[in-house]
């Protein structure tokens, strides 16, 4: 009876109570759903590749995480209780893979109440290919210029290859990697440095184990030849009794040897000499040029080996000189002495 009168009462009104108890539920989904929040996170993206296959283009370095949860839990979530990735481990060929991407959350998360996160990019694209080992030469990236006058001769690197992994088609393609730039911008002297290589430029690239590398840059003078032309040969041990009748002629020559010592070098004084110590009298030589050079600089090349000179004797013109001087001083004491003798006759014939 009880039971009977419990059915009535529910039965009664029944449609009204069924549209209560829809409003009621709409209610609560409108109060729950503007209660709520929403944001979006931007969350690295990780590959995970410990299988047989590698990327072998890049995929994206960040993923968008849609957050729906209450302003309370919203003042205190951060990008980093996120975390998302894609597993290439399982694959075994080559080739092109729609992969999806999972997300993971911090524990603090997973104990909120009113919480809900998905991906935005749930799957993305993967060109893969076969995961090799190679050893790769080292070359050093210099910046800069060494000082005047010097250059780099050469780069040692140590140990002078590397080993890297990384998808076949790119490694294979890779024929050196270059360290991080190694400065050496007015250098002087030869010097050594520790230093890394630069990766950036192939992500896909993965260097085995990472370590310093040891750059030993030499630096050595430049080396050049230089042109010098029309030089006039200086005279040595020339005895004061002769002299050069010949015009002296004009030499050219080269030579070579470091830019600061050329720089230094004035060829028109103390190069190129004519020895005559051997010349005992008058006549025409073939005289052989020297050559001398300051230390660190060689001549190379000469327009003459020899000069030809005419020889002759000065003495006798300068005698010839000097007695004409005699003479012409020895005429005006003549004339004086015989006009002294006339006017002494003149004198002693008015006596008379």
């Amino acid at each position: 009876m009880n039971i009977n009168k419990l059915i009535d009462r529910i039965s009664n009104n029944w449609a009204a109570k069924v549209i209560c108890l829809i409003l009621a539920f709409f209610l609560y989904i409108y109060n729950r759903t503007t209660s709520l929040q929403k944001k979006t996170f931007t969350v690295p993206l990780t590959v995970e590749a410990e299988g047989l296959m590698m990327p072998a283009a890049n995929l994206p370095k960040f993923v968008k995480v849609l957050v729906t949860t209450t302003k309370e839990n919203m003042a205190f979530i951060q990008e980093s209780d996120f975390s998302a990735k894609v597993d290439l481990s399982n694959f075994t060929e080559p080739g092109e893979y729609t992969v999806p991407v999972s997300v993971s959350v911090s524990e603090k998360l997973e104990l909120l109440d009113t919480f809900e996160c998905r991906v935005k990019t749930e799957t993305v694209n993967a060109l893969l290919d076969e995961k090799i080992l190679k050893y790769i030469p080292i070359e050093v990236a210099p910046s800069g210029t060494p000082a005047y006058g010097y250059k780099i001769s050469k780069f040692d690197v140590s140990p002078a290859t590397v080993k890297v992994v990384g998808p076949s088609r790119i490694v294979e393609k890779t024929k050196r990697i270059y360290t991080k730039k190694v400065i050496v911008d007015g250098a002087a002297t030869s010097f050594s440095l520790d230093t890394k290589l630069d990766t950036a430029f192939n992500s896909k690239i993965k260097i085995l184990p990472e370590s310093d590398f040891k750059v030993t840059v030499k630096i050595e003078p430049v080396e050049e030849t230089r042109k010098y032309e029309k030089i006039v040969p200086e005279i040595l041990n020339l005895d004061e009794r002769f002299e050069i009748l010949t015009e002296l002629p004009r030499i050219d020559f080269s030579a070579s040897g470091a830019v600061l010592n050329l720089d230094d070098f004035n060829p028109e004084k103390g190069v190129v000499f004519a020895n005559l110590k051997d010349i005992s009298e008058p006549g025409e030589y073939e005289i052989p040029l020297e050559f001398y050079v300051p230390d660190g600089i060689k001549i190379e090349s000469k327009s003459a080996e020899t000069v030809f000179l005419k020889v002759s004797e000065k003495i006798a013109e300068n005698i010839s000189s000097e007695s004409e001087n005699q003479q012409e001083t020895e005429i005006p004491e003549k004339s004086e002495s015989a006009e002294n003798s006339v006017s002494q006759e003149k004198s002693e014939k008015k006596a008379e």
